[in-house]
């Protein structure tokens, strides 16, 4: 059993951009599907689908490629289960750096850094991925 299952995500992500391999599975949550959906809409994954066997279902998510080749990636979890990182609306570029995306969860739902700054909102910086 994971303690964090979205720390568990950013290294399956990781591990599978170092090595190459362009498909990633991991059990199914709604948590991990939105943040699946976010990075496909970043430009980090090509698509992701979930399959259902049984009762139990997994999501798999393929990374997008550039020229070929596996797009690298860096993920770095901000916020942890024995500390939380909050941000306010205006220090989410404290995060950012104008560079890849900052992921949020807020009371409107998971979204990157650059949708909560159009909305104004703050919330728990999940991660940050170049």
């Amino acid at each position: 059993m994971f303690n964090d299952p979205i720390s568990d995500l950013i290294v399956r992500l990781k591990n599978a951009s170092m090595v190459e391999t362009g498909t990633v599975s991991l059990p199914h949550s709604n948590v991990k599907e939105g943040i699946a959906e976010i990075l496909k809409k970043e430009g980090y994954l090509s698509d992701f689908e979930v399959k259902k066997e049984g009762s139990k279902k997994e999501l798999i998510m393929h990374l997008s490629e550039i020229n070929g080749e596996i797009r690298p990636l860096e993920v770095r979890r901000i916020s942890k289960p024995g500390r939380r990182v909050y941000a306010k609306a205006k220090d989410i570029m404290k995060f950012k750096r104008g560079l890849g995306a900052v992921v949020l969860s807020t009371p409107s739902g998971l979204m990157t850094g650059k949708d909560a700054l159009a909305k104004k909102l703050g919330g728990e910086v999940l991660f940050k991925i170049i």
